[in-house]
């Protein structure tokens, strides 16, 4: 397991990643930014990923990051705040 808070330098190494270097656009969240326009930045970085050399190693590197991965990830998202209100709702069903 990765300790948290994660650095930069815990992350795991994905060579020839088509994200490399452009972000935010693979992030989960941007303050203050609108539905929107979030739903629109996931649509293309999902669109990078389909293409990218690197989507198995990236997909592998999301599983080993599990509950950690946040943003997009081998074109999938990873939400925390997602995660949170889930687990909320399960909490209150009980």
């Amino acid at each position: 397991m990765i300790p948290i808070p994660l650095r930069v330098d815990d992350l795991p190494a994905v060579p020839g990643a088509a994200c490399a270097g452009r972000q935010p656009l693979w992030d989960d969240h941007i303050h203050g930014e609108p539905d929107d326009q979030r739903e629109a930045r996931h649509h293309r970085a999902r669109a990078i990923c389909s293409r990218c050399p690197a989507l198995e190693n990236c997909r592998s590197a999301a599983a080993v990051l599990d509950r950690f991965a946040t943003g997009i990830w081998a074109g999938e998202l990873h939400d925390p705040h997602a995660r949170r209100k889930s687990a909320d709702h399960t909490r209150a069903a009980s």
